[in-house]
């Protein structure tokens, strides 16, 4: 009888291991799976922040390339506008006045302008005004004009409704925000 007690003991002894090898073996690769899973999202996880970084990345780069576009645009504008000036300098020099128009200089408004950026220039009196291309935006204006009494080296401001930082300079002159600017208190080209 102690025998087959013995044995009987030992057979749920092994019944219960073999349950908790099983239990554990159960266990071991749920949490295998769970692990897969959570390995898997959070690979996705990164992936999407990877990628959402890199779309920052270029964002930033796009807009450091179109502010440098812009200031390049800028400088060709300006060094393009800086012969009319210099043009309507020299005819006040020479004749004592400013200029009126761009006849005065014996220049067309049209055929002066550079096409690329500006679409035509008139002067006012020595003032000025270069209409820009459509690409910029309708009716886009940079107006020059000389203000008695300043300092010899900025003697000519700068006024635009073109979007400019802070200390811009156009044709040597320094420009400044004005969403107001037109010619003559209309939008004529």
């Amino acid at each position: 009888m102690f025998k087959s007690n013995m044995v009987k003991v030992v057979v749920v002894l092994l019944v219960i291991i073999g349950f908790m090898q099983y239990t554990a073996k159960k266990t071991v690769e749920k949490q295998m799976q769970n692990n897969a899973v959570e390995a898997v999202k959070a690979q996705e996880h990164y992936n999407q922040r990877l990628l959402q970084h890199n779309l920052e990345k270029q964002k930033i780069s796009g807009n450091l390339n179109a502010e440098r576009e812009y200031h390049h645009v800028l400088t060709k504008i300006g060094g393009y506008l800086s012969s009319i000036k210099n043009n309507v300098i020299l005819y006040e020099r020479k004749h004592d006045k400013w200029p009126e128009d761009m006849t005065d200089l014996g220049l067309n408004s049209e055929k002066s302008a550079d096409g690329r950026y500006i679409q035509s220039i008139k002067i006012d009196n020595g003032d000025i005004y270069a209409f820009l291309s459509e690409e910029y935006g309708a009716n886009k204006i940079i107006r020059l004009y000389h203000v008695e009494g300043r300092d010899v080296v900025y003697p000519w401001v700068c006024a635009t409704n073109l979007r400019v930082k802070e200390k811009t300079t156009i044709a040597n002159a320094l420009c400044s925000d004005n969403p107001d600017i037109s010619f003559n208190g209309r939008y004529l080209q």
